[in-house]
């Protein structure tokens, strides 16, 4: 079965909408996430040729050139210890997104993997959204916006 099928099987059998659109290189389904912090577009990039499946959580935000300087701070200690996947920062359009992806090259993509993926990819831009909301929306600073939220989900996960 295709990459492409996997995902929107999984989706589909998830109950999640979903929309697709051909890409140069291959094609994207699009469906929304919902998490406990708030909801925001998810994006799977199938590239069939290349063997590679990227998933991309898009906020529905826009960073002005102000906050740039500080949102760039909090993604870049977010992504020092991220075992999968980062944040990223488009400096032209001011869009925030978080990024997972596997090569598939001599292997192939099963169900799990696909939902592993969304799921990592969909948590974790759910896990860090306050401390980017409390950043861009109330001007925290950075490094305490992240220290708190950090000493919030660990005193959570005890």
């Amino acid at each position: 079965m295709a990459m492409r099928e996997i995902v929107l099987a999984f989706l589909t059998e998830a109950q999640w909408p979903v929309q697709q659109t051909e890409a140069p290189g291959g094609s994207i389904v699009e469906t929304r996430f919902r998490g406990n912090s708030g909801e925001w577009r998810l994006l799977a990039e199938v590239r069939e040729n290349e063997s590679v499946l990227a998933v991309y959580s898009i906020l529905d935000v826009v960073v002005e050139p102000e906050q740039m300087a500080a949102l760039t701070e909090l993604i870049t200690r977010i992504n020092f210890d991220r075992p999968l996947g980062n944040f990223d920062l488009d400096y032209e359009t001011g869009v925030i997104s978080y990024r997972t992806g596997v090569d598939l090259s001599g292997s192939s993509l099963t169900a799990a993997m696909a939902e592993n993926l969304v799921y990592v990819n969909g948590l974790t831009m759910d896990r860090y959204l306050p401390a980017i909301v409390e950043v861009l929306f109330a001007g925290g600073q950075p490094d305490l916006v992240l220290e708190k939220l950090e000493s919030s989900l660990a005193c959570q996960d005890h």
